[in-house]
């Protein structure tokens, strides 16, 4: 059988063959070279793929830019090492600073080093440029030697997390701490013979003995050596490295820098000038007092190269590293290569005003006002952005300005007059908070849009109490009858005067006998079974150590001698008798 394929002719059928085009020979040796010729192409092949992959790798890890989150989780930087860095801009801080404006982006959402606004310090941008948030932000970041209290450490200038972004931090913190204690130490200015001014700022204008408050300069040790990880590491080389140096600056400065040694010193602000020359206080409006306004100016040695950086703690009412006075201030700071490292303000608010208790009104009830006596801080602030927080014996009422007048559950009435007519939180616009127990205790927080602006606290039918630190006072008991109850007083303070709250009540066999009774030097009162005596010791119109009571009683019989002040607010005891 045949198949026609062309005309004229046929192909029979059979085993197929393979046609060889002519002058081609056929044999199994070449059959096997091409097989060879094959393998080494797809080996060639597969060597030319992982080459270009291991060099993707390497353009990608060591040549693409890195974010900030690969900086930041680095175990080690070196000086001389170079790092592009690129990210998404997600904050913006623009601020003042003792070097000049500067302005500090936050890339990618980066939190570390966030500031008091939220707005994380990230990189180090140019003031004069233009920035918005979306926007990518590239650097290069160019690792040096710096030292950091004497111990070596790596950082870039263009970076402020977690140098100096965190350290900046602590010192935000410590001046709040210090606002609550007593009064802050804002940075005003450095001047061309190396001294630093700060200036002290209180939240409601009080005044304070210049004789009774010591100062202290102290400077952190090289603290390297103290955390085993950083001595086994040997440099502040990474950014978990800053953070732990950082961590234990912060408990240095909780613990009031006890560890520290101290540079220099006064034994009260009223000396004026520290034994060493670095301090001085300057008492601005020359009343005697240390107030609002004053300053106390700093001379800080330099650290020592262009990438050199001591800390300081500056503290006024401090002894053996804790405060020992009435009130008390500190302030943390960063000396670098061009002085104190500070923002300007340095205080965690913006604005500030002197809001402060001005008259009562006493009858069955008692009328407090309150009135606006200085904007302190910043500009004075729309009134109707204003909210306020009433605490009086512990509870507390929060209201909006167009909540008022009102009057709350207890009975106490809130009001407020805009006494100018300015529309804005200035000058003798004033409160009066109405239907008060007498000798209440009673606090106004005033809060505008960029929040805590100004607060008044005073006893209702007394007066506004410098509080500050609380006063430790021991009472000790000495005889049998009559008993003799000597008072130790770790520190003066104002309230302690026999012109002013301090009180004595007295039990006998648990039933009162004698309820706050005013403290003279003298006798104090009399009951039906005897009586008590107060003598001032040193003369001095205060009860401070070395002073006594004297107490006559009834044979057998058990008695309960307080003392106390803001009346009642703050008391301490001694159990007398079997």
């Amino acid at each position: 059988m045949t198949i026609g394929l062309t005309a004229g002719r046929s192909l029979p059928i059979g085993p197929p063959r393979i046609l060889i085009p002519p002058g081609t020979i056929r044999s199994d040796t070449q059959d096997e070279g091409r097989r060879r010729t094959r393998e080494k192409t797809i080996v060639v092949i597969i060597a030319i793929a992982v080459v270009t992959a291991s060099i993707g790798l390497v353009l990608y890890v060591f040549i693409r830019p890195w974010t900030l989150h690969d900086v930041l989780g680095k175990d080690r930087f070196t000086p001389g090492q170079e790092v592009v860095l690129e990210g998404t801009i997600t904050g913006i801080a623009r601020l003042n600073t003792s070097d000049g404006p500067a302005v500090y982006l936050e890339l990618d959402g980066e939190k570390l080093c966030s500031g008091a606004d939220g707005v994380s310090w990230g990189v180090v941008g140019d003031p004069a440029a233009s920035y918005r948030i979306g926007d990518r932000f590239r650097t290069t970041l160019h690792f040096a030697a710096y030292r950091f209290n004497g111990d070596p450490a790596v950082s870039a200038p263009e970076l402020a997390c977690p140098f100096p972004g965190v350290f900046h931090g602590i010192s935000v913190v410590w001046d709040g701490v210090s606002s609550v204690v007593g009064f802050s130490l804002m940075f005003r200015e450095k001047d061309g013979g190396g001294w630093s001014r700060y200036e002290i700022v209180t939240l409601q204008g009080d005044r304070y003995r210049a004789s009774v408050l010591p100062v202290t300069l102290r400077r952190s040790p090289p603290l390297l050596a103290s955390d085993p990880d950083l001595r086994q590491r040997g440099s502040i080389n990474s950014a978990a490295a800053w953070t732990v140096i950082a961590g234990v600056q912060y408990v240095l400065v909780s613990g009031q820098f006890i560890a520290a040694p101290i540079v220099d010193s006064m034994t009260s602000l009223a000396a004026a000038t520290s034994r060493n020359g670095t301090l001085r206080f300057v008492d601005s409006n020359g009343d005697g007092l240390v107030g609002d306004g004053d300053t106390i100016d700093v001379h800080l040695p330099d650290p020592g190269g262009a990438t050199a950086y001591d800390t300081y703690m500056l503290q006024v009412g401090e002894v053996n590293g804790t405060f020992a006075e009435y009130v008390g201030a500190g302030h943390y700071i960063l000396n670098g290569p061009r002085g104190p490292f500070e923002i300007i303000p340095s205080l965690p608010v913006a604005e500030l005003v002197h809001l402060r208790h001005t008259g009562d009104q006493v009858g069955a009830r008692v009328t407090s006002t309150a009135q606006v006596t200085r904007v302190r801080l910043g500009v004075p602030q729309e009134i109707a952005n204003l909210s306020f927080e009433l605490s009086v014996n512990g509870s507390v009422e929060v209201v909006h300005i167009s909540d008022l007048p009102a009057v709350f559950g207890s009975g106490v009435s809130l009001s407020f007059a805009d006494r100018n007519v300015t529309g804005r939180f200035d000058r003798g616009d004033e409160f009066v908070v109405g239907n008060l127990a007498n000798r209440t205790g009673v606090q106004l927080r005033v809060f505008g849009a960029s929040g805590f602006i100004a607060t008044a606290d005073w006893i209702a039918g007394f007066g506004h109490a410098v509080s500050g630190m609380a006063p430790r006072v021991t009472l000790t008991a000495q005889g049998s009858g009559p008993y003799r109850v000597s008072a130790d007083v770790k520190f003066w303070h104002p309230e302690l005067a026999l012109n002013r709250t301090v009180r004595v009540s007295l039990r006998e066999n648990s039933i009162p006998v004698m309820t706050d009774l005013r403290v003279v030097n003298g006798t104090v009162g009399t009951f039906a079974n005897g009586t008590l005596a107060f003598t001032d010791a040193d003369g001095d119109g205060t009860v401070s150590s070395g002073d006594f009571f004297m107490l006559q009683g009834g044979a057998g019989a058990r008695y309960d001698l307080t003392v106390s002040i803001f009346f009642g607010g703050l008391f301490w005891n001694v159990v007398l008798g079997p």
